[in-house]
């Protein structure tokens, strides 16, 4: 009788632990997320004039958290435009300008960007964490081999300055 209670405390434990670890990792999330989103916004709003169409005010972002794993800190970006007229912007002109307008700890790469009528939309890492960095790692070499085959998904941006190097050997 004592083994089953001794195993049934251990498994208690366990789980709890688990539980606690599980809603430490959101909540360091959540306090990551709200930093980058700080940033973000104010450039956004710095840039609104360049980029008439952009209603700056309706500018939010999400965790893709049903994608990818908790530790993983990629942000999606959702800003509505005033009118379903193509943006004239690429992922690289996009990318310098935030990185140029943003003060945080850590690198941000705009891992995707694209427009859906009358929607933009913007993918960010923040490489606050090595599973950060290795994911974007991970999508460069996806990158590199779909390259191969002429079948391109990712962006070339997804390449951080190691995973290029890396690439290149």
């Amino acid at each position: 009788m004592i083994i089953w209670w001794s195993i049934l405390i251990i498994l208690m434990l366990i789980i709890l632990g688990w539980t606690g670890h599980h809603l430490w990792l959101i909540r360091q999330q959540h306090r990551q997320q709200q930093l980058v989103d700080t940033q973000i916004n104010q450039a956004i709003q710095k840039w609104a004039p360049k980029l008439s169409q952009l209603q700056v005010q309706t500018l939010h972002s999400e965790v893709p958290v049903s994608i990818w794993h908790r530790d993983v800190l990629v942000f999606e970006y959702q800003v509505q435009l005033t009118t379903a007229e193509p943006i004239n912007l690429t992922i690289g002109e996009f990318e310098r300008y935030l990185r140029e307008a943003v003060e945080l700890p850590a690198q941000i790469i705009v891992t995707e960007c694209w427009q859906l009528h009358d929607q933009f939309h913007f993918d960010v890492a923040y490489l606050d964490n090595q599973a950060t960095i290795n994911y974007v790692h991970d999508m460069a070499r996806v990158f590199n081999d779909e390259s191969q085959t002429k079948t391109p998904t990712a962006h070339p941006n997804w390449q951080t300055t190691a995973s290029k190097k890396s690439s290149s050997k």
